[in-house]
């Protein structure tokens, strides 16, 4: 009779981490994902000198947990602003998704956070329009979550995207016609 192949201990916490420029993952050993949780819990209290000296014990900015989530979906998560703005400044990837395709826009449009979602938006380039694994865009939580001011600045930042790309689109026929 075959014996089943246990996972290591690595395996079964289920933690990646992204090397900077690659979509590769590798299994995080238990004391890493002791550092990681530490620092998450220093993002979700504002402890930003926590989450310097956890970046300095060779914690990945962009490592994820056993859910996909970086210390920038903490960030927003916990509408903490300013680490946001610190970990984006230390190089975080905020483009990287949950296990469930959800980004950091979409965490920060849950919690109904203006101040994080406008940042994401307009400092940070990041599209409204993304859509999580089930197909739901930011704003679809905001709205169901009934943070209304969110969600509306969502809409008209999707409104204006899709006026500017109208207008580049017809930009660009108007130059082919002539």
């Amino acid at each position: 009779m075959m014996q089943k192949r246990q996972p290591n201990a690595p395996e079964q916490q289920g933690l990646k981490a992204r090397n900077a420029g690659t979509e590769a993952t590798r299994p995080v050993s238990e004391r890493m994902s002791r550092q990681l949780s530490k620092a998450f819990h220093c993002i979700e209290i504002g402890d930003l000198q926590g989450v310097k000296k956890a970046l300095e014990r060779e914690i990945s900015i962009n490592m994820q947990d056993a859910d996909g989530l970086t210390m920038a979906h903490v960030a927003a998560r916990s509408d903490s602003l300013p680490s946001l703005k610190f970990l984006v400044e230390k190089g975080a990837d905020i483009t990287i998704t949950d296990n469930k395709g959800a980004s950091v826009l979409h965490f920060s449009a849950y919690s109904g956070s203006m101040g994080m979602t406008s940042y994401l938006i307009n400092e940070c380039g990041l599209d409204p329009r993304v859509k999580d694994y089930n197909g739901k865009t930011p704003q679809y939580y905001s709205e169901n979550r009934g943070k209304f001011r969110t969600s509306d600045m969502l809409a008209e930042k999707t409104r204006e995207l899709a006026a500017a790309e109208r207008k580049e689109t017809l930009g660009m026929h108007g130059l082919k016609r002539r």
